[in-house]
């Protein structure tokens, strides 16, 4: 669901970044939403505020971590900024 919302502000609404950065973490105060493991959907938050990937990715990368997997494998440039990810060549 968070990443849906994140993706319908950043496309259809053209909310910036950090407007969504706010949003997010309204709604993960917020008692009356439950988020599921929470506690990575804050550390997504966290890489997305600083980062230049999208949420969704960080998000992935922390779920990876938490089972040991990382680095993610990506062909995304801007998620290979960070170090929970590993730019795949494809020039191989």
């Amino acid at each position: 669901m968070l990443c849906e919302l994140v993706w319908v502000l950043r496309q259809a609404y053209k909310y910036d970044r950090a407007s969504v950065c706010q949003i997010l973490e309204k709604l993960l105060s917020t008692a009356e939403f439950e988020v599921e493991r929470a506690s990575l959907a804050w550390r997504a938050l966290a890489d997305y505020r600083s980062g230049p990937a999208d949420f969704s990715d960080y998000l992935i990368a922390q779920v990876a971590n938490e089972y040991g997997a990382c680095p993610v494998h990506t062909l995304d440039r801007k998620a290979a900024r960070n170090s929970r990810f590993a730019l795949v060549d494809v020039n191989v």
